[in-house]
């Protein structure tokens, strides 16, 4: 959102945005060559019955080649759905599955908070979430864009570095320096 407001003068819309984001996804996909094998190419989006569940349906028509999303919590009309039992802010803090993810849903989850400018992930547990901290999300990014300009032996002439704020957790930075990532 507060790409469209600042391209507002711009006449910016939530599908430029999307597309933005959407069309470098597509391009750096296209420099893997191999099929990823480990990898489970499902994913259920929590949208919390909020402004996500509006711009969601562009990414999946877009990346339902390289990843098949299942989007639930997607009523939108209904005030009284948002955050209900569902989000970002209710799987941490009452470590419960959000609605409609149930046994049917992939393992991989990935929930929204409902004006759409956070997320979390987690994989379902035996009996509650298991919740992925966003540092460890961007050192297994970091860690998977580093393979990849490996595997293009384009690594040492591609400019790349993690920025990280001062509530980045300590041991995130340390992996990544070991790993001869920088950070800034």
């Amino acid at each position: 959102m507060t790409h469209i407001v600042e391209k507002a003068e711009d006449n910016a819309s939530v599908e430029s945005y999307v597309n933005g984001f959407v069309d470098h996804y597509l391009e750096f996909m296209t420099l893997i060559e191999a099929p990823i094998k480990k990898y489970e190419h499902r994913l259920t989006v929590d949208c919390s019955n909020g402004v996500g569940a509006i711009s969601m349906p562009i990414i999946v028509e877009r990346i339902n080649e390289h990843l098949k999303i299942d989007l639930v919590n997607t009523r939108t009309t209904v005030p009284e759905a948002l955050n209900n039992e569902c989000g970002a802010d209710f799987v941490v803090n009452k470590q419960r599955m959000p609605t409609e993810v149930n046994s049917g849903s992939s393992t991989k989850v990935c929930c929204m908070d409902g004006d759409g400018d956070r997320c979390i992930y987690f994989h379902k547990g035996e009996t509650k979430p298991v919740v992925i901290s966003g540092d460890k999300i961007f050192c297994f990014l970091m860690m998977y864009i580093v393979e990849k300009l490996e595997m293009l032996g384009i690594r040492e002439s591609v400019n790349h570095c993690l920025i990280n704020t001062a509530y980045t957790n300590s041991q995130a930075l340390r992996f990544l320096k070991a790993n001869d990532i920088t950070t800034i």
